[in-house]
């Protein structure tokens, strides 16, 4: 319930008013809307009014645009006072004001001129500051001289791991020795090793700091990380001893040595009781945790991932029955009717025997060792080399600047000149957003604060939420907040203060967000694992408008729920237009559908950072016409450059142009016998064209490539072909990046391009309405609108994905420490301490998406919309109905359960759901804008260029009389359409939504027209092919069968001599998967009416076993692995699959 503010004073008042005590240093939990940004505004100037110089006070922020903020406020606070004598009525403004007048008192006392001098605010980001330092001591820095900073720095990374795999050939043997063991390890794939050493180069300053800067002690490493790896599983261990009764252990005892007597007696196989000694410790520490795992595997089933739910001979617990007398068959049946009492018992424990199986031994074996130090080598040798780089180019990273500010501060020991300058200047320092620090920001921070005691004038003021902390990718770890807390940092213990009162949103809101995050976040907190408790908060405004709302869709492409929120956002902007509304995404990809029905509305909406800047059309013009000009005879770039806008070859005159593969398409377009197959508006179109292109393909407009693509752009009119504010701004941009990107005239790494165009995004139309805007959460952080819509919750979570290494840093005894697992040299090795990480970092993944909803759902002041499609397999049950694994939705569920199956049940009444699945149904179609091609020259055609007239493809295959096809033979025509497409989307099924489908329906029909499919079967094929498509990408096996996996491949045609000749053989797909097993799939797209469904799916599988079989001895002569069958029925998302037992 909400407490609302009496009197103007919220209920937290009290730790607002200690927080500004300048003699105590704080850190302070700040929930959404809390009123941050203010408090730390006032602690400034409570500061101010105090100190001898400004600069006397540090505040860090991680942000430009936060430092700007705050330093406007502060400005802002003492113009105020200064023009106005009277103390405002109500806080905060009037604690402000009175602040702002202490401070105007001391500025003139002291003669500072802050209002003339607002640079002596030290306000600065913490990549500022750290410049800052390097600038100061450039000699202790390592920085030497300046050097200009840049973000461009994956192409050093690159260059450096290059140079780095050279030394294979050094002839000092611990360089050449290191390298090579790397590569050896996997299997000489020295792309693979170079991008392992530039991803490493990238997060360097979390793992450089802990190995030594001469030569490494590897023996002292390895002992380092060992003692890591202990420490971590000791505070794992102890938390599980905790959840254990004292009568579960004793049941344990008693019945894990029955059963290993049992086992002892019998021929059974008892690998699973390896390291158990025959008697159960009764506590469960480093020394016995071993005995507790084999116990562990003893209780769960042989996959490891869930307790068994009975236990049989195999397990030391002999059959009822069983027994050689009366006395020992009742002992028999005691024994297991107590084991199944036991089990039962610890279903709700499940999960602390797995992960208690799961934990990694204590020391790392000798082959993992030699890895490791091999890659330590590498790494050591790359940093030395990018550094050498670094100076060639003049330039360096953010990473470098912060490695050697922390460098020129030298140690607690040895403090360096720098170290004692600032221990004399600072006195006060102030950190924003502190749950977003890095491990080597806040090794940065315990440096300053060396030889700071408590009660000796200095002071610390951490703000921040641990329930906003969402930048994991970032390296932020939200559990330095919690250690700060608990443990202080340094030798300052600051106080912890928790702000309650939400002055932004409504009690609608905070009542909900209060009700179900204390069941979304984490019930205990863990440093570890990033895991934070909920705290609630008390709203301070009363709304009987808004709240929420929960917008449930079935069965549906997810058209329908793009146009209801763009019907919902366009009567926003009607009724409400000074009121703000925001659609807040955990992805681009949710934004597929939604952006055009905004743009199919009318909506004028600003979409911050959400297209690409090459996702536009212009600019993948420019790159075509750039790879054009740089080499004529790339036959791709000619393609496109003459179906782009400002030529517009239709697709066959496209075809007739290029020729066979081997030609030039140069010499095609000036070849008289090419020329006159093209179509009389082809060939005016071509001629305009060429005549302009042709004069800059020589090789001397490359000696300046910007000069050459500017030029040519301009003088086949391509700026006429540009259609909105936002793609002239846009071309701006390009032609800017290239210049940069230019040495000599020319482009210094066209991959280095390509990596530019995929991180900088397309600027904001002018004319956008910044009351209606459309970002990614992690963008709205910080923002309020009044109201928020978050779209198609039930997507699923983007993968975690595999790294090459597996690492990480874990605050422990008041130090970071680094835990580090070997590289997998292939899929089917497993390594014991890669797979505990990568575990941690999944647990990691899933605290911080509950936290990421948060922030989306705290966003909102008056309103909050929630909306998710569902899709559903036919004869659902309502009480079975649950949302995708991974997706946001599951993490609402318990608030959204009920409303769900309310509406599904509702679903399932007005509509059947076997009508919506069945081969008959109809999918309506949509109407997508499609870039028209435009017309070139004034003396063509007034009519534009239509896609729609470029074939004349017939009703019917050339005959005298029509073919009536039966419906099988319409069937197996979509069968094979649906084959081929699943081919093109399994080669970049990134690039396939399932919406995408409904804008190919076009395609479809022309293909099985072209088939011979017409009449009234041809509307029923073109839905079928769609369907299959539809439910394929809807479905969690489909979408694993179609993603990229090792030795992936579609439409594998084989050729194989037999006895009665030649056969070949079309497999639909194979791959290799993370076991190392080779699938082989056979897609059917058949369906089956009527009930008795599992007697055709097991009548499909007699009927195919052979072929299959025959399809798996052809791969079983190429390669030794395990080979796994499966047939996959694209109408029923049903997977059917055995291993092959050999021929």
């Amino acid at each position: 319930m909400n407490h609302f503010p009496v009197d103007n004073n919220p209920v937290d008042q009290q730790a607002r008013i200690q927080a500004l005590d300048c003699r105590q240093s704080f850190i302070i939990q700040a929930p959404a809307g809390s009123g941050k940004t203010e408090l730390l505004t006032q602690r400034f100037l409570a500061l101010l009014a105090e100190v001898e110089q400004p600069e006397e006070i540090l505040a860090i922020t991680f942000t430009r645009k936060a430092a700007s903020e705050m330093r406007e406020r502060i400005i802002k606070s003492l113009k105020l006072a200064e023009t106005t004598a009277t103390r405002p009525e109500k806080d905060p403004l009037a604690q402000t004001w009175a602040l702002s007048v202490k401070v105007l008192q001391q500025n003139k006392l002291k003669n500072w001129q802050i209002l003339d001098n607002p640079q002596r605010l030290q306000v600065q980001t913490i990549d500022g500051f750290c410049a800052s330092l390097t600038r100061r001591l450039p000699y202790l820095s390592g920085l030497g001289c300046e050097a200009n900073t840049t973000e461009r720095s994956a192409a050093l990374y690159q260059e450096a791991a290059r140079q780095t795999l050279s030394l294979i050939n050094s002839d000092k043997e611990s360089w050449s020795s290191s390298v090579s063991n790397l590569l050896m390890h996997l299997d000489g794939n020295q792309a693979r090793a170079e991008s392992l050493i530039a991803e490493m180069l990238a997060k360097r300053d979390q793992w450089l700091r802990h190995l030594e800067h001469d030569e490494i002690n590897f023996s002292r490493f390895r002992l380092e990380l060992e003692h890591s790896l202990e420490l971590i599983i000791q505070a794992e261990i102890d938390n599980k001893a905790k959840q254990l009764s004292a009568s579960e252990i004793t049941d344990l005892q008693s019945l894990s040595q029955y059963a290993y007597e049992q086992i002892n007696k019998s021929d059974n196989d008892a690998s699973f009781f390896q390291g158990f000694k025959g008697e159960l410790p009764k506590s469960l520490n480093l020394d016995t945790y071993a005995q507790w795992q084999a116990i562990s595997r003893w209780l769960l089933t042989k996959d490891g991932k869930a307790l068994r739910k009975t236990m049989t001979k195999n397990n030391g617990f002999p059959a009822k029955g069983s027994g050689e007398d009366k006395a020992e068959k009742e002992y028999f049946n005691t024994m297991k009717l107590k084991v199944s009492a036991l089990l039962e018992n610890l279903q709700a424990k499940q999960s602390l025997f797995i992960e208690l199986n799961q934990l990694p031994p204590l020391n790392y074996d000798d082959s993992q060792w030699q890895l490791l130090e091999s890659l330590m080598q590498c790494l050591t040798l790359a940093t030395g080399l990018l550094k050498v780089i670094f100076a060639q180019k003049g330039e360096m990273d953010f990473q470098e600047v912060s490695l050697r500010a922390v460098h020129a501060l030298g140690d607690e020991d040895n403090p360096t000149d720098l170290t004692l300058a600032l221990d004399y200047q600072l006195k006060h320092i102030l950190v924003d957003e502190f749950q977003d620090t890095s491990h080597g920001q806040f090794q940065l921070l315990k440096k300053l604060l060396f030889g700071w005691q408590e009660g000796d004038g200095r002071s610390l003021f951490l703000v921040g939420d641990p329930m906003q902390s969402i930048y994991r990718f970032r390296e932020a770890d939200v559990g330095l907040f919690l250690q700060v807390r608990n443990e202080g940092i340094a030798e300052v213990y600051p106080k912890s203060l928790n702000l309650r009162v939400n002055f932004r949103s409504t009690n609608n809101v905070v009542d909900w967000v209060n009700q179900h995050f204390s069941d979304i976040l984490p019930k205990q907190e863990d440093i570890t694992l990033g895991a934070v408790t909920y705290a609630e908060s008390i709203a301070a405004t009363r709304g009987d408008d808004g709240g929420i709302e929960i917008i449930p869709h079935f069965n549906d492409d997810g058209q329908t729920e793009a146009q209801q929120l763009a019907d919902l956002a366009l009567e926003h902007s009607l009724k409400e237009p000074d009121k703000s509304l925001a659609v807040l995404v955990r992805s681009r990809s949710q934004l597929a559908l939604l952006i055009p029905a905004f743009q199919q509305a009318g909506l004028k909406f600003k979409a911050t950072e959400i297209e690409l800047l090459g996702h536009r059309p212009v600019i993948t013009d420019l790159q075509m016409l750039l790879r054009l000009v740089t080499d004529p005879s790339d036959r791709v770039a000619w393609l496109a450059v003459l179906r782009a806008p400002w030529c517009g070859l239709s697709l066959r005159d496209l075809l007739t142009i290029s020729g066979n593969r081997s030609s030039s398409i140069m010499i095609n377009c000036q070849t008289e016998s090419y020329l006159d197959d093209l179509s009389p508006d082809g060939s005016k179109r071509l001629s305009s064209v060429l005549e302009k292109i042709l004069p800059w393909l020589t090789i001397n407009n490359r000696n300046d490539i910007r000069q050459a693509i500017e030029g040519c752009w301009l003088s086949i009119d391509g700026p006429a072909y540009i259609q909105s504010e936002v793609d002239l701004q846009a071309t701006e941009l390009y032609f800017d990046l290239l210049s940069g990107l230019l040495e000599g005239g020319a482009i210094k790494d066209p991959q280095e391009l390509e990596q530019q165009l995929s991180k900088l995004y397309a600027p904001v139309a002018v004319d956008a309405n910044a009351n209606l805007q459309i970002m990614t959460i992690h963008k709205s952080k910080g923002l309020e609108f009044d109201t928020v819509i978050l779209p198609n919750l039930n997507k699923g979570s983007p993968n975690d994905d595999s790294t090459l290494l597996r690492w990480m840093e874990v605050s422990t005894e008041h130090q970071s420490r680094l835990l580090m697992a070997p590289i997998h040299a292939n899929i089917k090795e497993r390594d014991l301490v890669y797979d505990y990480l990568s575990s941690i970092a999944k647990k990691q993944l899933k605290f911080e998406a509950g936290r990421q909803l948060y922030v989306a759902c705290t966003r909102a002041k008056r309103r909050l919309i929630l909306t998710a499609t569902m899709q559903c397999k036919p004869d659902l049950e309502v009480d079975k109905l649950a949302p995708k694994k991974g997706s946001q939705l599951a993490e609402l569920w318990p608030a959204a359960e009920a409303i769900f199956k309310e509406k599904y049940s509702e679903f399932i009444e007005s509509s059947s759901l076997h009508q919506d699945l069945t081969e008959d149904s109809v999918v309506a179609e949509k109407d997508y804008g499609l870039r028209r091609v435009i017309d070139t020259s004034h003396y063509l055609s007034e009519q534009l260029f239509s896609d729609e007239n470029e074939f004349e493809v017939p009703a019917s295959p050339s005959h005298e009389q029509p073919i009536v096809y039966t419906s099988s033979s319409m069937k197996r025509h979509v069968g094979t359409v649906t084959h081929n497409w699943l081919e093109q989307i399994a080669d970049n099924l990134e690039l396939w939504p399932s919406e995408r489908l409904i804008t190919q329906k076009n395609l479809f029909k022309n293909q099985l027209q072209q088939l011979g499919v017409a009449g009234c079967d041809l509307s029923k094929a073109v839905e079928l092919v769609t369907l299959n498509l539809q439910l394929t990408l809807s479905d969690e096996q489909g979408i694993y069968i179609l993603s990229k996996h090792e030795d992936a491949v579609s439409e594998l045609a084989i050729e194989r001599i037999e006895e009665d000749g030649f056969k070949n053989y079309i497999i639909d797909r194979s791959f290799i998967d993370e076991q190392g097993s080779r699938w082989i799939v056979d897609y059917k797209t058949t369906s089956h009416q009527g009930s008795g469904r599992e007697d055709f799916l097991l009548k499909q599988k007699q009927q195919y076993l052979k072929q299959l079989e025959n399809y798996a001895s052809l791969f079983n002569a190429l390669e030794d692995r395990p080979i796994k069958l499966v047939l996959y029925f694209t109408q029923y998302q049903k997977q059917i699959s055995w291993d092959w037992q050999g021929a």
